[in-house]
């Protein structure tokens, strides 16, 4: 006779004696083992695939990661090109552990440099490996500023309401305030990634104010936008510097720089004195040869020189 919560009797016979409820229970355990999230089924709820596309994540923000809450991503934990081996010791670990399981790696968040950014779907450790959802469907705590805007965007570490962003509000929690819970949509952005041309020198940490022209509905219009150089000291070219702005959907009246194209500096532009790279900074260095002889006019040493 089989017992009331479907497991077997010692000598039992399988056939006929595992019922519906039992199977499905003992899927249920190996899904939730496997990691899996709740679905539903025809049988009730079972545990399938879950709605969002997850990666492995390094926490390196120098603090523990609470579950659903918004992190940044700098980089790879480990990156295919890392100490390559060898032809004699065959393929780079490393690079098969990239093709299999990329992971990436979490940082504190940057208030100039705009980067990519997940949601922690389980508590991760500082130092310590966690999942972290990248796209799809996610549910993550936010802070509700306003009841009206329909996306979040991250900033200063938290998701916060905003008129425009990365993800696309689907359905939140009544009300304003933070720590709200959210049912979140990765990679809806309305986000646009503009350029613009400036003129002279930009140092790093300078706010310069731009005009963009722009198009909509009723033909081009300008706008004028302050920008902070967060990236390195430059000089525009002879027809001005070019660069790339994003807007911010948490400041979106003034974009963050993104890139400069380097195409349009002093230097890069074949008009001006060379650029030389110095400890991540631009510096303008004019190239000159410097020729050595001794007593009989013959030629000792040839070096370049940069003054």
């Amino acid at each position: 006779m089989a017992r009331s919560d479907g497991r077997i009797e010692p000598g039992q016979k399988l056939h006929g004696a595992i019922s519906a409820r039992a199977w499905n229970r003992m899927l249920d355990a190996a899904d939730l083992v496997m990691g899996d999230s709740l679905a539903m089924g025809a049988d009730g709820p079972s545990y399938a695939s879950a709605p969002y596309t997850w990666v492995y994540a390094y926490n390196a923000t120098g603090a523990d990661v609470a579950r659903w809450s918004a992190c940044q991503i700098t980089t790879t934990y480990i990156a295919p090109n890392d100490n390559v081996v060898g032809d004699s010791w065959g393929p780079s670990p490393n690079a098969a552990q990239f093709e299999s399981m990329p992971t990436v790696v979490l940082t504190a968040h940057a208030e100039y440099l705009v980067k990519p950014w997940c949601v922690a779907i389980e508590p991760i450790k500082h130092l310590k490996l966690g999942r972290v959802a990248v796209a799809g469907v996610v549910q993550a705590r936010i802070k509700v500023s306003s009841s009206f805007f329909r996306f979040v965007d991250i900033r200063n570490g938290t998701l916060e309401t905003a008129e425009q962003g990365y993800a696309r509000i689907l359905w939140k929690e009544p009300g304003e305030g933070t720590n709200r819970w959210a049912l979140l949509q990765l990679g809806c952005s309305e986000d646009r990634v503009l350029t613009a041309t400036f003129p002279g020198t930009w140092d790093l940490g300078e706010e310069k104010t731009l005009t963009l022209t722009q198009e909509n509905e009723t033909g081009e219009f300008t706008e004028t936008v302050k920008v902070i150089n967060g990236l390195m000291n430059v000089q525009a070219g002879d027809n001005g510097g070019k660069c790339v702005l994003y807007r911010r959907a948490w400041d979106y009246r003034n974009p963050v720089l993104m890139d400069f194209v380097f195409s349009s500096l002093k230097g890069h532009d074949g008009a001006h004195p060379v650029l030389k790279r110095h400890e991540s900074r631009v510096q303008w260095k004019t190239p000159s040869l410097n020729v050595e002889k001794d007593a009989e006019g013959k030629v000792t040493n040839v070096t370049l020189q940069w003054t």
